[in-house]
């Protein structure tokens, strides 16, 4: 006589395993259509391939009248505090703190 306990773990089991399935069928429908691709040698991996979008918003944000010119990434006087210079606004230094995380995340 066959133990009923046993047919009701198998289903259980299998409903679990049903559902983790439609559960990434359904991801991966989603991460397809925001532009991700599928890894064709493991199909649980989802990479998206370029960033072009990101930075044309990005470059699209950044002030028109960016002016200067360097010669090194970082100066000299880089950890130098000006006490005398005026201070940004509250929105201005929203928007410098904004584009430089931007910034920061793209050059990582």
């Amino acid at each position: 006589m066959a133990n009923p306990y046993y047919m009701y773990n198998l289903k259980a089991l299998y409903e679990t395993l049903q559902a983790a399935l439609l559960f990434w069928k359904l991801q991966s429908e989603i991460l397809q259509e925001r532009g991700f691709i599928l890894n064709p040698y493991d199909k649980f991996i989802a990479i998206k391939l370029s960033m072009y979008e990101y930075i044309e918003k990005m470059l699209t944000e950044l002030p028109a009248n960016m002016e200067g010119l360097v010669t090194a990434s970082a100066s000299s006087y880089l950890f130098n505090k000006d006490t005398g210079c005026k201070k940004l606004c509250e929105e201005q230094g929203q928007w410098f703190h904004h584009l430089v995380a931007k910034l920061l995340y793209l050059s990582k």
